[in-house]
């Protein structure tokens, strides 16, 4: 999920690009938040290393967030 300045998630789609992860939706023209696997997930996330290992849930907003 992505938002931008109005703090709206909508849902987004996401792609490794080397070592960067790119999260882009066409609903969001500037994001500046991502959350992966947050309160409202819709439980098809995948979003693993190549050992195979899942993240964590995450947001960018709040990264030091418990």
């Amino acid at each position: 999920m992505n938002a931008g300045k109005d703090g709206k998630y909508v849902w987004a789609d996401a792609m490794i690009d080397g070592d960067t992860v790119v999260v882009s939706s066409p609903r969001v023209k500037n994001p500046v938040n991502v959350r992966y696997a947050w309160v409202q997930c819709r439980g098809d996330v995948k979003f693993c290393n190549r050992e195979g290992f899942a993240a964590p849930p995450f947001r960018s907003d709040k990264p030091d967030y418990r």
